[in-house]
């Protein structure tokens, strides 16, 4: 797999953490997310979501809906 133009040039890849409770819908957005060349964490409901923030884990964007 190509690396996007800015891992190429030595910046960092952005990091997005996916929350979303339906699977399917997950997969997808995971799905688009990596061809764009974003790292994703998927998280299937919010408290898996604040248990990776609180790890220490490094997350430069979340991607999730509010309903």
């Amino acid at each position: 797999m190509p690396l996007p133009i800015s891992a190429a040039n030595g910046a960092k890849i952005p990091v997005v953490l996916a929350v979303e409770d339906e699977f399917f819908v997950r997969y997808d957005i995971a799905s688009c997310l990596r061809e764009a060349g974003y790292v994703v964490v998927e998280s299937a409901n919010g408290e898996e979501a604040i248990a990776h923030c609180r790890s220490g884990a490094r997350i430069d964007m979340v991607f999730t809906d509010i309903n």
